[in-house]
């Protein structure tokens, strides 16, 4: 991983903890929220992905929970949208159990309760994520107390939420080659104490906890040709989890994707025909595209950003099992990209399917043909 994906990391991890801008608010100063208009929005005749999809690739959006009743307008809007909700950061571990045994439910209890009064399924991320491991565990290099730690977290977690949650992702992004650890693992207390055998933990306990639940890892960062190495790392540690019976259903691509960039389809299709050799499905689990290289002109930028998506999104639907698309952010308003990726013009990122006053825009549209395909 590159300087700037560390960083980009960084600033991700930030905006999920809420400690920065509100919960990933854009950074700039943004004009009041407008009704959208039929006349200014050509795909306002097309009917909602939400319920238009069934036995096709179902269609998420993300937001922290805590900002619904902040922001009714908005969610009212998307619900009608979304089969998928992503609470953000609500479902991190330091989020939920900020010190040993102290749970706070709230924030999850109150986003399931808001998805389930309007019929949109819920996705529990993540389970163990690294930037997440509460501060009173992240130093332990204690075997029995990670280990007891984790089966707590789980157990409880999925004990409160059976039957509840679409899929849960349970360990999000393992891999990180630049720590040097065996079999490009990302270094964490969990990772430096138990190696590998982490991720068999993780995925049993989930399985055990709720047999029936969908069971995902997820993973950045393997779109591009600069990152073949990761596709590599990705792909063997899948099989050797699948070699050891580990209980994973769904490989999650967050999709954080970079218009400026040349796309590697044919590396990307053949990592998703051994993705889809392992029995793996797969779900676009965090998409958005960085527009900071593209042209000032709006309706410019717009067609770029959804042809871009197109050729990512057409390649992963051909040669996977694909059972969702989900965007990391409700509409262009609140990104997280702009905490990062701003542009040189100052104008405002265009990286979502909703532009600032709610209107679809050629990124929905692309979503929609090819989830509908």
């Amino acid at each position: 991983m590159n300087d700037g994906s560390r960083r980009t990391a960084f600033t991700r991890r930030a905006c999920l903890a809420g400690l920065v801008g509100g919960a990933c608010l854009g950074t700039g100063r943004r004009p009041a929220l407008a009704a959208p208009r039929a006349a200014d929005d050509p795909f306002a005749d097309l009917p909602p992905l939400k319920g238009a999809a069934r036995g096709k690739p179902a269609f998420g959006l993300t937001a922290n929970a805590a900002r619904i009743p902040k922001e009714r307008k908005l969610f009212a809007r998307m619900a009608a949208e979304m089969d998928l909700f992503t609470p953000e950061s609500n479902f991190q571990w330091s989020a939920m159990e900020p010190k040993p045994g102290q749970w706070n439910w709230q924030p999850t209890d109150a986003g399931l309760a808001w998805a389930t009064a309007n019929d949109i399924r819920v996705v529990g991320h993540a389970l163990l994520y690294h930037w997440f491991i509460p501060d009173w565990l992240k130093t332990s290099r204690d075997a029995k107390t990670l280990t007891e730690a984790l089966h707590r977290r789980i157990d409880m977690t999925l004990g409160r939420y059976q039957g509840r949650i679409a899929r849960w992702d349970v360990v999000n992004e393992p891999l990180n080659a630049r720590d040097g650890m065996p079999g490009d693992l990302r270094r964490t207390a969990y990772s430096q104490t138990l190696g590998e055998t982490y991720l068999d933990l993780a995925f049993k306990a989930a399985r055990a906890a709720d047999p029936k639940a969908v069971l995902c890892l997820n993973e950045a960062e393997i779109e591009y040709d600069d990152q073949a190495d990761r596709r590599a790392s990705l792909l063997a540690l899948l099989r050797r989890l699948k070699d050891r019976g580990v209980p994973i259903d769904v490989l999650g691509l967050q999709s954080h994707l970079d218009a400026g960039k040349k796309l590697d389809l044919k590396g990307l299709r053949e990592f998703l025909a051994g993705v889809r050799s392992l029995g793996l499905k797969i779900a676009v689990t965090e998409l958005d595209i960085i527009d900071r290289s593209l042209p000032g002109d709006p309706s410019v930028r717009d067609k770029a950003v959804a042809e871009h998506a197109r050729q990512y999104l057409e390649a992963v639907r051909a040669e996977s099992n694909l059972v969702s698309v989900t965007c990391w952010g409700m509409n262009d308003r609140n990104t997280w990209l702009d905490m990062w990726h701003a542009r040189d013009d100052g104008r405002p990122l265009r990286p979502l399917p909703f532009d600032f006053d709610l209107r679809r825009k050629e990124l929905w549209n692309v979503i929609r043909q090819v989830v509908l395909a």
